[in-house]
């Protein structure tokens, strides 16, 4: 152990000995120490969890770096100290809810008894339930604040502990770096209160939360459901991935009126393992296959699928020529943000009375669209939270003049539609999203129809991202190395075309302050984005809850008015091709 830095091997021998641990937590720490694995040590020890754009996340295991018990504690304790010190009105209450991974009901009672010893009300979900779900029910109950056990799209290895703020959205600043400061001193993990959870029922500090969350978030939900609407005949596959969709998303589907809907039935099954995919991903187009198998068989005219906290919904729709076409998440977010505009101006609805809102990597065709309806663009940081803070600031009244919010989406396959959840909601998004095809074919026309107008009207805007994981404490100190690196040396040129223009997110001139007093401003965060001749932007960023950095690149080719739009695609989906391969060697240089 004498190889190992000091406060590492510290941490490692007090989890090894300490009796506050469990013997199993124990046993696991002294095997890696007995076996001299010390690079296993000090990727679990090198550091504590860390907030981020969606909360507390990593790999499960024994470790101050790792998901577990302890862990959980420790964070719930320090968001309950956290709250003490905001002096907010009414009972304490707070809304918990958990997704199908490993460990994420015991880590969820873990919560639960953790917030009940310090004298709140904590309503807990009965069975798993989604993301979009808890949010709801943060603002159902009028709760303090809410966590959901979850680690959304990753590997099953991983686990996670997503806080909500009192208005149902995920933690901004300073509510996430206060607590992360309460999580930082709260060191002697057997001084947390802790109520089991047995006895905390007992007591009446846990309510298990079932139908009534149900009904309330659906009768919602139908408000926004078409109030009249002929047969519909949409044959759809729905995939949950081994999630929580499966619980809500098919009834969602009824909703809005269809009622042909059926599942692989392998992965209609809640499992952590994941067992039929790679990854339980919607973004990875082999997460699926399963479903586009199904369609094929049964002729289905749209596949939606969802990651297993379903906040994020893929989609994938059979052509008028009888094939399939996998949409990126920024074609979904440009044509349901097109889909929702034209039918507020079918209503004859202000829209310069309303508002749209994205994050600074969403494709720029999105901000176009929006304002040839005459109506309000807005952007954000990536991260729904940015989004639904100023959702939050516009319905408070906090910036004028007042807008509406009418929808919102990042190219990450999230999206919202309406202001009862303060998060990305796949469950609304796959009601829309069929709502939306089966109006098209009601036409004659397909997605594909409307994404070939929405081209030529505004270009062809063709997007791609480009993500490396680099974990443990070497992954970290190279991502650093990266970002510092560009920041002194940026590409001079992509495609021929010279660099215009940089900005740096991290730049304090931008600050947190700045945007508490208009969060229509942007706060401080490591972001890189490099603008170049012809409309091409790359982006940079680091995630704030993976071992990843993460590349975001777009270009836009103008369509020709000789040749059919079809071939113009084939010709902008070649030149980003050519554009991603040159920043892929660039930056292959640069590390």
């Amino acid at each position: 152990m004498e190889t190992l830095p000091e406060e590492i091997r510290r941490r490692a021998m007090f989890w090894a000995e300490d009796q506050s641990f469990d013997r199993d937590t124990r046993s696991e720490v002294k095997t890696l120490v007995d076996s001299s694995q010390y690079t296993e040590i000090v990727d679990r020890f090198y550091r504590d969890l860390q907030f981020g754009t969606g909360g507390m996340r990593g790999k499960m295991g024994a470790g101050t770096a790792r998901v577990n018990r302890y862990n959980i504690r420790r964070a719930t304790s320090a968001l309950a100290e956290y709250l003490t010190t905001c002096r907010m009105e009414g009972a304490k209450k707070i809304a918990i809810a958990y997704d199908s991974r490993h460990n994420s009901k015991e880590y969820a009672r873990e919560c639960a008894g953790v917030f009940a010893a310090y004298g709140y009300k904590v309503y807990l979900t009965a069975e798993m339930r989604p993301v979009p779900m808890l949010s709801f029910m943060v603002r159902y109950f009028q709760c303090h604040a809410g966590v959901c056990i979850t680690a959304s799209h990753n590997p099953k290895e991983y686990n996670g502990f997503k806080v909500y703020w009192k208005d149902g959205g995920q933690l901004v600043p300073p509510h996430d770096r206060a607590v992360t400061e309460f999580y930082r001193k709260r060191n002697d993990l057997s001084q947390i209160p802790y109520l089991s959870y047995s006895a905390a029922c007992q007591q009446g500090k846990i309510e298990e939360v079932g139908e009534q969350l149900d009904l309330s978030y659906f009768n919602k939900l139908r408000d926004l459901a078409p109030q009249s609407y002929t047969a519909r005949n949409l044959k759809i596959i729905y995939t949950p991935l081994h999630g929580t969709g499966i619980h809500v998303i098919p009834d969602a589907l009824k909703c809005f009126g269809f009622h042909d809907i059926a599942t692989p039935p392998a992965q209609a099954i809640p499992d952590g393992n994941f067992p039929t995919v790679a990854s339980p991903n919607p973004e990875d187009p082999e997460a699926l296959d399963a479903a586009l198998q199904m369609a094929r068989e049964h002729q289905a005219d749209l596949i939606l699928g969802t990651d297993p906290d379903a906040d994020r919904a893929a989609c994938i729709v059979k052509l008028r020529d009888g094939s399939y076409y996998t949409l990126s998440g920024n074609q979904i977010i440009c044509l349901l943000t097109d889909y929702l505009l034209h039918q507020q101006q079918e209503k004859n609805h202000d829209l310069s009375q309303q508002c749209v809102i994205s994050t600074i990597v969403t494709s720029p065709m999105l901000n176009k669209i929006t304002k040839s309806y005459g109506c309000h663009y807005f952007e954000t940081l990536t991260g729904f939270k940015w989004i639904c803070h100023l959702i939050e600031a516009f319905e408070e009244g906090r910036i004028e003049p007042a807008l509406k919010f009418l929808c919102g989406g990042e190219e990450s396959f999230g999206f919202l539609w309406g202001e009862f959840v303060r998060d990305k909601d796949a469950i609304l998004t796959c009601a829309i999203l069929a709502d939306m095809v089966e109006s098209y074919k009601t036409q004659g026309q397909d997605l594909m129809d409307r994404l070939h107008q929405l081209y030529q009207k505004f270009g062809i805007y063709s997007d791609s991202l480009h993500t490396f994981t680099h974990e443990g404490k070497a992954g970290a100190d190279k991502i650093s190395r990266l970002m510092a690196t560009l920041r002194q040396s940026p590409p001079a040129t992509l495609g021929g075309n010279k660099l215009t223009a940089v900005q740096d997110h991290l730049d304090p001139e931008q600050g947190t302050s700045r945007w508490l007093q208009d969060p229509r401003t942007l706060p401080s965060e490591n972001v890189l984005q490099f603008y170049f001749e012809g409309g091409t932007r790359l982006s940079i960023r680091p995630s704030g809850t993976e071992p990843k950095i993460k590349l975001y690149l777009t270009s836009v080719t103008q369509p020709s008015a000789s040749t059919p739009i079809s071939k113009d695609m084939e010709r902008a989906q070649l030149n980003h091709t050519t554009l991603a391969t040159e920043v892929l060697s660039f930056l292959g240089k640069v590390s």
